[in-house]
């Protein structure tokens, strides 16, 4: 991954008491809060972590609460400059202290292994990976974690978690295969089974080409009989054999659904009425079903972004908007020239139904509306996607269409926007 610093704040809250007395110019106050908790505190989080902490070393904070006393309301940015570096210093100090020396474990529990893992298990990517993290840098975490670890006792547990995870998640290990390529599973057999002969291991990829040659789905059971097998010592002597019948993994829980996830085109929910004609069009959905996820899926985020997806973790709204189970795996494509004009020739089309928006590009439409930030998190009504606000945000009052609930014919639950 690059040489640098990635620093992710889930939750920022900033509250203002006053004692006695009112504030005479309310607006101007939370203006005042806004830029902090915008700019300035940002700013001096990124500036006392870069000085702390060396790059590749992940730490994770569960809560920092840092209270400010002032007389005068105009100190306010002064005090917080000054208390909040002091307050992070001690927070990491804390940590060390508890931790000893090191900082494997916190590398582990929140760096790109713990990013991998997630991304596995759900499509997804974790609240704690940068959100505009390039397919080339989750591909890097993985092979650093395979060939060049920090800490050997932290890899083996990596493994051992990855190898649970790939018995327990067919859709995980379809992913791997799809995401990273098999090169990594043949080094991950390696470390699962390092008493492995040279005899062994040149029977095996002998026998790997006769299973590629029979399609992904052949190469997915040659890999997932692999992996059982290695699961039992005592069926690895002839790694070649058909395995003995095994009892399933155990899956391994996982509050994906219930857990936020945090978008960077959430706006794409605005187009919600556009989409099932443009889907017909290209044969991917009839009335009630998509019939083509995969490509139904890239167009959707083309939409939004004007590129093709790179990764299936770019692809959480357009499988609730496709109404795709987000923990089944989906295979990433690539959007043609011809579909990439027939999704900005709906984006005009949508413009002019919002004649308020007068002669906006698509450019605009995609920067000022599309490509904004939202926080999406399931509940027992359905979806709750809550949008970035924007200071053009009044213009949705003249939206022509309604956008408070979102229901396409093949989606089973309901999205509602905030």
């Amino acid at each position: 991954m690059a040489n640098r610093q990635q620093h992710i704040v889930r939750q920022q809250t900033l509250e203002l008491e006053v004692s006695h007395g009112t504030i005479e110019d309310q607006h101007a106050v939370l203006e005042r809060l806004s830029v902090m908790g915008q700019q300035q505190i940002p700013q001096l989080l990124e500036q006392a972590v870069d000085e702390w902490l060396a790059p590749h070393v992940y730490r994770r904070i569960d809560r920092l609460e840092v209270v400010v006393e002032v007389d005068r309301l105009e100190n306010l940015e002064d005090h917080v400059r000054s208390r909040l570096p002091q307050a992070l210093a001690k927070a990491l100090h804390r940590q060390d202290l508890h931790n000893g020396t090191t900082v494997a474990g916190q590398t582990v529990a929140a760096g790109p292994a713990a990013w991998v893992l997630h991304f596995l298990r759900t499509g997804t990517l974790p609240w704690s990976a940068p959100q505009q993290l390039l397919l080339s840098e989750l591909q890097d975490a993985l092979h650093r974690l395979l060939l060049e670890p920090q800490d050997a006792a932290g890899q083996r547990l990596w493994v051992s978690a990855l190898h649970r995870l790939l018995l327990a998640e067919p859709a995980a290990l379809s992913r791997l295969l799809a995401t990273f390529g098999a090169d990594e599973l043949w080094q991950l057999l390696r470390l699962l089974y390092p008493a492995m002969t040279a005899a062994q291991w040149a029977k095996l990829r002998v026998s790997y080409p006769q299973s590629m040659a029979k399609g992904v789905r052949q190469e997915l059971v040659f890999w997932r009989q692999l992996l059982r097998k290695l699961a039992h010592p005592q069926q690895r002597s002839d790694l070649t054999a058909k395995p003995s019948a095994a009892p399933p993994a155990a899956r391994e829980e996982t509050d994906a659904a219930e857990t936020p996830l945090y978008l960077n085109h959430a706006g794409l929910v605005l187009l919600h009425p556009f989409l099932p004609t443009l889907l017909r069009a290209w044969g991917w959905a009839d009335e009630r079903r998509i019939l083509h996820p995969a490509p139904a899926a890239a167009l959707l985020y083309s939409l939004a972004t004007g590129t093709s997806p790179e990764g299936e973790w770019q692809l959480v709204l357009p499988k609730i908007l496709l109404g795709l189970p987000l923990a089944d795996a989906l295979e990433v494509v690539t959007v043609s020239p011809e579909q990439l004009a027939a999704g900005e020739e709906m984006i005009r089309a949508a413009i002019e139904h919002w004649t308020v928006l007068g002669k906006t590009s698509v450019a605009g439409f995609r920067d000022s509306f599309l490509q904004r930030p939202g926080r999406l998190q399931h509940t027992e009504n359905g979806w709750l996607l809550t949008l970035e606000q924007r200071p053009y945000d009044m213009l949705l009052d003249q939206l022509p269409w309604q956008l408070n609930y979102v229901q396409l014919p093949w989606m089973e639950e309901v999205v509602r926007v905030g």
